[in-house]
């Protein structure tokens, strides 16, 4: 359902970014944050805060959002990185491993 209706929107869209950020509220209702910035030569970024099934991925890549015509799209996913502070750095090199004077 949720591909047809974001389909079905690029037909009666005037594809504004307001527009957009509106069809992403519906069709991503529920999961995150996720937002269209339109940086106004010719490129814009659909930007999710939260992780995508590989299937949504797949459907986002294969231009399921629609798209005014001539602008480029960056799709830019939420990323889970491993260490993110000093008690998590258990993998890490100690500190003072390194050369500070040659």
């Amino acid at each position: 359902r949720r591909v047809i209706i974001a389909k079905a929107f690029s037909n009666v869209s005037n594809m504004s970014p307001k527009n957009l950020n509106q069809l992403l509220q519906i069709v991503f209702a529920g999961r995150g944050d996720c937002y269209v910035i339109d940086y106004n030569d010719m490129t814009m970024d659909y930007y999710f805060d939260f992780p995508l099934t590989d299937w949504e991925i797949n459907l986002l890549n294969n231009d399921l959002l629609p798209r005014p015509a001539g602008v480029l799209i960056r799709l830019n996913m939420f990323r889970e990185y491993g260490t993110f502070g000093f008690e998590e750095a258990t993998d890490g090199l100690p500190f003072d491993d390194g050369i500070f004077h040659a």
